[in-house]
């Protein structure tokens, strides 16, 4: 929330900061147009949920043999679990700050070429896993513009009526252009919160599934539990 409000206020100084804003009335005030698409939903990052605990067939007499090999491979992928959920977590973080950053230093300053910021990626080392094929999603990096839209500069003679015009013009070009980048940022920053809001469930759920088999793997508790 932080963030926003900082984002907020940098961006009513950039609209403000032009002195064409007068020719910029409330009537065709522009409010911006988010080119951010929300990648989250719901209360969770985990699709189709977490794989259940295994359980003993106690009609199958051979199922005993194997069955604590099969606890112990199941406990290994909840912490192996564990670590990438927090790892994912960090991430997406990480990418909110890069951008809070990037706006911070000025918008006008806010490009790929001049403030590369945001393909923030760990290495997740991984042995035993119990989610499915397609892993635990990542959240995206926010697509940074290539340009930057100019600030125009005033006319050097403000008698010149084809000159005033054209620099009004570009000024209205321009805050529109600011306001799509700030709901742009704005919407990014809101989807990664939920993100990361959504990493703290997952990980609440698959720290809870292991639990009912600690009991059978009381000689190696389960990092952080």
């Amino acid at each position: 929330m932080k963030k926003l409000i900082v984002l907020i206020f940098v961006i009513v100084s950039l609209l403000h900061g032009c002195d064409g804003s007068s020719s910029y009335s409330s009537s065709n005030y522009y409010t911006g147009l988010s080119k951010h698409v929300k990648k989250t939903t719901g209360t969770s990052n985990l699709i189709h949920g977490y794989k259940e605990i295994p359980v003993l067939d106690t009609n199958d007499p051979q199922a005993e043999i194997i069955f604590e090999k099969i606890v112990e491979d199941y406990l290994k992928g909840v912490d192996n679990d564990l670590k990438e959920v927090k790892d994912k977590e960090d991430n997406a973080t990480e990418k909110i700050n890069a951008v809070a950053n990037a706006v911070n230093i000025g918008l006008e300053n806010f490009s790929f070429g001049f403030f590369p910021v945001g393909s923030v990626s760990k290495q997740v080392f991984k042995r035993e896993s119990n989610f499915d094929i397609l892993g635990y999603p990542e959240f995206p990096d926010f697509h940074y513009p290539i340009f930057f839209p100019v600030k125009p500069s005033k006319p050097m003679f403000l008698d010149n009526e084809l000159a005033v015009d054209v620099y009004n013009r570009n000024v209205r070009e321009y805050k529109r252009d600011v306001a799509d980048l700030a709901a742009t940022i704005k919407d990014y920053i809101e989807d990664a919160e939920h993100y990361v809001e959504n990493c703290e469930n997952d990980y609440e759920e698959i720290k809870d599934k292991g639990k009912p088999l600690q009991g059978n793997q009381g000689q190696r508790p389960i990092n952080g539990w």
